[in-house]
């Protein structure tokens, strides 16, 4: 089995956070960049897991975006960092997982 890595695409302002924890972090500044990082990434698949910043999901092309929902290596993780939600932190969690991994869970606080 190979050895996977975490890939993390977010935007400049909150990608030194993610390298705090030791993973991979692109910061493409603009959508377009991030859909080719993220296109060149799931024919390579040289990331287990890639966590997306939301902002750009919604802008992709249909295609990519098809391409995200149904990659299994790399799993791809949209994730929504601007936070601004009617959901509890708990619940959003609990969706996220659901959304990557197919399973629900409850989160306990």
């Amino acid at each position: 089995m190979a050895d996977y890595k975490i890939l993390v695409i977010v935007n400049s302002e909150i990608g030194p956070g993610f390298k705090l924890s030791g993973v991979d972090v692109v910061s493409p500044s603009t959508t377009e960049e991030a859909e080719k990082i993220v296109e060149k990434e799931i024919e390579e698949a040289r990331y287990g897991i890639i966590i997306l910043d939301e902002n750009f999901l919604q802008n992709f092309s249909d295609k990519v975006k098809n391409e995200v929902l149904d990659s299994v290596v790399p799993l791809i993780v949209p994730v929504n960092l601007s936070r601004v939600s009617k959901e509890s932190p708990e619940e959003y969690l609990e969706n996220v997982v659901r959304r990557a991994v197919g399973f629900q869970i409850k989160v306990r606080a």
